[in-house]
């Protein structure tokens, strides 16, 4: 796969990503040079003397818990599982939707050119044989188990947040996470019920 056959439509018309990477690294550097000049100011000045980095707080035990450990080390099993798999699902269907119903050339994000159409074109004409050092399961166009393996640790990735915010606030005791969780769900309920 060509990084410069990657395109993002911006209303009808498609752009290369390869213009994204100057405009962001020029927006990159406004920002740094806008904090900087801030950070140079009265006000700023002002602001960093005010809120100085102290803890006000009681002293903390050294050292890192067991579950903290663990549950980032789990975090970042997954996220390589769900990453690996999630570039196997692109590279069998190198195109992004917006809408269920969609037909070529109405895609937001493709990683190949445009459907040709003076002939027939199939899904697996446009995916891309991806190594299995990369992808998950890699190899075969085997877009249904790369599903299975990105929904499976999407799973376990939320139950390792869970965990972590369950054992996170043993101070405020488990009704506080609890509720947090709560709170959560029900953002997601909600979200999920728009689209």
């Amino acid at each position: 796969m060509l990084l410069t056959r990657v395109h993002v439509r911006l209303g009808r018309r498609f752009f290369s990503v390869w213009w994204a990477i100057p405009i962001l690294a020029g927006a990159g550097v406004v920002v740094v040079l806008a904090a900087k000049l801030y950070a140079a100011s009265s006000a700023g000045r002002e602001l960093v003397a005010h809120h100085l980095c102290i803890a006000h707080g009681p002293p903390v035990s050294q050292g890192i818990p067991a579950f903290v450990r663990w549950t980032h080390l789990l975090t970042f099993f997954f996220l390589v599982i769900i990453v690996r798999s999630g570039l196997q699902i692109l590279s069998d269907h190198p195109r992004l939707y917006a809408k269920v119903h969609c037909t070529p050339g109405q895609e937001w994000l493709r990683f190949r050119g445009p459907v040709p159409t003076d002939r027939v074109w199939t899904a697996k004409q446009d995916a891309i044989m991806l190594s299995p050092l990369v992808g998950l399961p890699g190899g075969r166009h085997t877009i249904g188990v790369a599903r299975h393996w990105h929904f499976i640790f999407d799973i376990l990735f939320v139950v390792t947040g869970v965990t972590y915010a369950v054992f996170f606030s043993p101070r405020r005791g488990c009704t506080a996470s609890f509720l947090l969780i709560c709170r959560c769900l029900e953002m997601l309920a909600r979200v999920l019920s728009h689209t």
